[in-house]
């Protein structure tokens, strides 16, 4: 098994955090796996992720549910498949976290 590391939203009193497998960073049309984590006193049951190709109106959203907590924060582990490359901000909101994490998804 690889790394695991460690992404934190911003702001960082958003409380969201989500944890990438393996050293991987997305890759255009290929399922991206992404355990995100909220701090369980601000989570809802679930998490909206809504990911805008910068520069574009494209947009992926989904929901994500709950799948139990690891300490003091509610795991919602995802798959995001990005179509195209670029740079893609994801809005991730949860009861009443709310960050934003980028990522750059090349050729």
């Amino acid at each position: 098994m690889g790394s695991i590391y460690r992404v934190e939203a911003s702001p960082a009193e958003s409380d969201v955090a989500g944890l990438l497998t393996g050293g991987r960073q997305p890759v255009a049309g290929r399922p991206f796996p992404v355990r995100w984590l909220v701090l369980e006193m601000k989570a809802a049951d679930q998490l909206t992720v809504q990911a805008q190709r910068e520069g574009t109106h494209q947009v992926v959203l989904q929901t994500v549910n709950a799948r139990g907590t690891v300490g003091d924060e509610v795991q919602f582990p995802s798959t995001i498949t990005f179509p195209t490359w670029g740079c893609w901000n994801l809005d991730l909101t949860s009861g009443t976290a709310d960050g934003v994490v980028v990522f750059k998804v090349p050729q």
